[in-house]
C-alpha cells in the first residue's frame, strides 16, 4: 500500500547490506512446512480491539524515543501479539510492515507467529482483528469494525494445510485470513467501503471486471487500498495521493494461461502506468495525466543467493524499490519489485537489516519467552541509529530470516 518515485544516480549510489539472522514467516500451526502468505497480521477468530473508548490524544514527542519498535509474541498464543501492537499504539507507534515468520521448535514441529515493525509518530493509536476462512464473511465483520472509524491496514493468508492447488500453484483450499486493523486513538468516524469482485466461474480474466467497477466507485470518493485475490479489491473513503488528483485512469490486470502478470504490468508500464497493488496473480495500475512516463519492472527473488548482486544491478541502472510481491502462490518466494525509468533524479541509499530469534528453550530445553538474539538486540539499536542518520523503514520481508529494508535519500 504504498509508492515510491526515484531515480538512483548511478554514479554515487550506495548500498550497504548488513545482517544478522532470523526465521521466516509464521501464524499458529504445527507440524506443517515454512509456507504461508503475506500482505497482513493478527489472527482471533472473534473480532476484538482494544481501549476503543476515549479521545485521540497527542503524545508528547521524546527525544529518546526510538523511532522504530520490533513488536513480535513471545510465545504460540494469539492475544499477545495484538496486546502488543495496542502498548505500543499506546506509547504513539503506528505500524509499518508485518509478516509472519517459522518458529521451529523441532525438525517437523513448530508454528508460525508474526512479527512486525513500528514507527514512533507522536499520535496514540489502536488496533483490531478478526479472521475470515477465504474471502466469506469479510463484508459483515469489517463493517462492524468499519462504523467505529477502523481500517485495514494489512492482512496475513495462511494456507498452509492445502490439498490441493491450481495450475499457478495456488491453494485451492480455503485458507485462513487474518485482517489487521487501526485508527487513530479515540476517533470513531464510520468509514464507507466497498468491495470490487469478479466471479471467477467460467472466466479466463477478472480484470476488466474489477477495472471497470473500481472506475464507478472513484467517482464516489472510494479508492483501492487492499488486493486480497485475483478477484477481490477493497476499496475505502481513504484519501490516495495517486488516485486523488491527476485525472488517473485505473487498469487491473490479472494472471491468465498465456500470460503471467509480470508480463500484463511490463506492457501498462511501457504506456506509463505505474504499479498501485499487486498480489499474486494480479494487480492495480494507474496513469496519471499530468504522468505518463514510461516506466519498467524488475522482480528480484529475496531467497536467492545472488539477491544483493541484483539489488546493485538494479540501483546502478536507476531503480527504485516500490513494493513487495507476495508469495501467495507456495511455489515461489517474495520478490521484491523495482521500478525502472523513473523521473526523479534523488540519490538513494539502502540497508538491509536481519534479525534472528532465540528458540523459547533454556540450556535444561524448558521452555521460556522467545526473544530476539542478543545480535538481533544489537541490530536494533543499528536500525534506530540509522534512523537517526536518515533512514528510514521501508519493509519487512523475508530474505532467508526476518529482514528490514532501509532507505535514505541523499
Amino acid at each position: 500500500m504504498k509508492a515510491h518515485q526515484w531515480l538512483l544516480n548511478v554514479s554515487s549510489l550506495v548500498l550497504t547490506i548488513a545482517f544478522s539472522s532470523t526465521p521466516t514467516l509464521a501464524q499458529m500451526s504445527t507440524l506443517l512446512p515454512e509456507s504461508s502468505q503475506r500482505s497482513s497480521v493478527r489472527f482471533p477468530d472473534i473480532t476484538q480491539s482494544i481501549n476503543q473508548s476515549g479521545a485521540m490524544r497527542s503524545v508528547a514527542a521524546d527525544r529518546d524515543a526510538d523511532t522504530y519498535k520490533l513488536v513480535f509474541p513471545t510465545g504460540p498464543g494469539t492475544n499477545e501479539f495484538g496486546e502488543q501492537l495496542n502498548k505500543a499504539g499506546e506509547q504513539g507507534y503506528k505500524l509499518l510492515s508485518v509478516m509472519y515468520r517459522w518458529h521451529r521448535l523441532s525438525a517437523l514441529n513448530g508454528y508460525r507467529t508474526p512479527v512486525a515493525i513500528l514507527k514512533f509518530d507522536s499520535v496514540q493509536h489502536e488496533y483490531a482483528w478478526f479472521k475470515t476462512k477465504s474471502e466469506s464473511g469479510f463484508d459483515e465483520k469489517y463493517k462492524e469494525q468499519s462504523d467505529q472509524g477502523f481500517h485495514l491496514v494489512d492482512f496475513l493468508v495462511d494456507d498452509s494445510i492445502c490439498g490441493d492447488t491450481d495450475y499457478e500453484g495456488n491453494c485451492t483450499s480455503a485458507a485462513d485470513y487474518i485482517f489487521l486493523l487501526e485508527r487513530d486513538k479515540g476517533v470513531e468516524k464510520p468509514l464507507k467501503f466497498t468491495v470490487a469482485r469478479s466471479v471467477p466461474t467460467r472466466k479466463l480474466e477478472m480484470g476488466p471486471e474489477l477495472t471497470e467497477q473500481i472506475k464507478t466507485k472513484l467517482a464516489d470518493g472510494l479508492y483501492p487500498i487492499s488486493v486480497f485475490n485475483k478477484f477481490e479489491i477493497l476499496l475505502t473513503e481513504m484519501n490516495s495521493d495517486e488516485l486523488s488528483t491527476g485525472n488517473p485512469d485505473v487498469q487491473v490486470v490479472t494472471i491468465s494461461v498465456l500470460r503471467d502478470v509480470k508480463g500484463k504490468i511490463n506492457d501498462l508500464a511501457k504506456r506509463g502506468y505505474r504499479l498501485l497493488l499487486v498480489s499474486s496473480g494480479i494487480a492495480v495500475m494507474y496513469r496519471r495525466a499530468d504522468n505518463a512516463t514510461p516506466v519498467s519492472y524488475e522482480w528480484v527473488d529475496s531467497d536467492k543467493s545472488d539477491f544483493e548482486k541484483r539489488v546493485l544491478e538494479l540501483q546502478a541502472r536507476g531503480g527504485l524499490y516500490r513494493m513487495i510481491y507476495p508469495n501467495r502462490d507456495r511455489t515461489t518466494k517474495e520478490k521484491l519489485i523495482f521500478e525502472l525509468g523513473a523521473d526523479d533524479r534523488v540519490r538513494r541509499e539502502y540497508k538491509v537489516l536481519r534479525f534472528e530469534f532465540q528458540d523459547g528453550k533454556d540450556a535444561a530445553r524448558n521452555p521460556v519467552p522467545i526473544d530476539l538474539t542478543p545480535s538481533s538486540k544489537e541490530t536494533v539499536k543499528e536500525m534506530n541509529n540509522l534512523a537517526k542518520q536518515g533512514f528510514v523503514v521501508r519493509e519487512l520481508f523475508k530474505s532467508k530470516k526476518v529482514s528490514v529494508l532501509l532507505e535514505r535519500s541523499r
